[in-house]
């Protein structure tokens, strides 16, 4: 059930997520040969990183779609050493970052805004 940037798929009684991108606009991404400073290359590597992290509900999800967007970005003309250094300064800091963080046991509340009714009624029959 894709939602805006990012999929929610229910196995067993879990709900998982990830990111959503339609197939059909998979590069649509900064080519490195355009006329762009550099830095900004390189933090749109961190920011669809980041946005990868926050999505993927487990490691596993975070780590496929890491590897999408090597490819992505390899094939978007990105040096091989600047994707490299990137993602490695990237899952250092995560590392860093999760050993402060403390685990919930109680449930999480969350409420997802609807256009209409009729979206509603359908994201309830999904979740059945």
């Amino acid at each position: 059930m894709p939602f805006v940037g990012m999929v929610i798929t229910k196995t067993d009684n879990h709900l998982n997520t990830s990111v959503y991108r339609k197939k059909t606009n998979k590069w649509l991404l900064l080519h490195y040969q355009s006329h762009v400073d550099n830095r900004y290359k390189g933090s749109l590597i961190r920011t669809m990183l980041d946005h990868a992290k926050r999505l993927s509900s487990s490691p596993d999800l975070f780590s496929k779609e890491s590897y999408d967007l090597r490819k992505i970005f390899l094939k978007l003309k990105y040096p091989v050493k600047l994707i490299g250094s990137i993602f490695k300064i990237f899952n250092a800091s995560q590392d860093q970052d999760q050993s402060c963080i403390e685990p919930i046991d109680s449930p999480v509340l969350i409420t997802l805004p609807f256009k209409d009714q009729k979206s509603a009624i359908s994201v309830s029959v999904v979740l059945k």
